[in-house]
């Protein structure tokens, strides 16, 4: 027969594995992205670029009274092949920080490919979209195709 002290302990065993940590962060939950082609579709702008400033800033939500934290990046635009004007030299593409708010983690000085949506005026990206370094986005680009932009520096 168990005893009192033993049932306790099975039972104080079980109980980390059901209820959720208070301490645990919340993560960024995507679905696998599509192929590059949909993806194309289904952006608001695609363009290859490189980060030439990366800003600290708050966005504010839809009926929030303070802003969320954020990053606004600052391209460099070498091709587009969707959502930018002939002849645009620079973008600004907002972003999460990346602490499971799907915010992309950019490098200055680095090209990506970037997948971006429009919202308010603004575009913005993650990780939950084909967004990559273009050192990375060999796939994309041979699917893709020529860009109907290009900018000659």
């Amino acid at each position: 027969m168990v005893s009192t002290l033993g049932l306790l302990l099975i039972t104080l065993a079980g109980l980390p594995v059901g209820l959720p940590d208070a301490c645990t962060p919340v993560r960024c939950s995507c679905l696998e992205p599509p192929a590059p082609r949909t993806a194309l579709s289904a952006a608001d702008a695609v363009f290859l670029g490189t980060v030439e400033v990366i800003r600290e800033t708050t966005v504010l939500m839809d009926g929030a009274d303070s802003g969320i934290p954020a990053r606004e990046v600052t391209f460099r635009v070498h091709a587009a092949w969707k959502g930018l004007a002939a002849g645009t030299a620079r973008v600004m593409v907002t972003t999460g920080h990346g602490a499971g708010d799907c915010g992309f983690e950019f490098e200055t000085g680095t090209a990506y490919l970037v997948y971006g949506q429009q919202s308010d005026g603004k575009l913005s990206t993650s990780i939950c979209t084909r967004t990559a370094a273009a050192s990375d986005a060999r796939a994309d680009f041979d699917d893709l195709g020529q860009p109907p932009m290009v900018r000659h520096q």
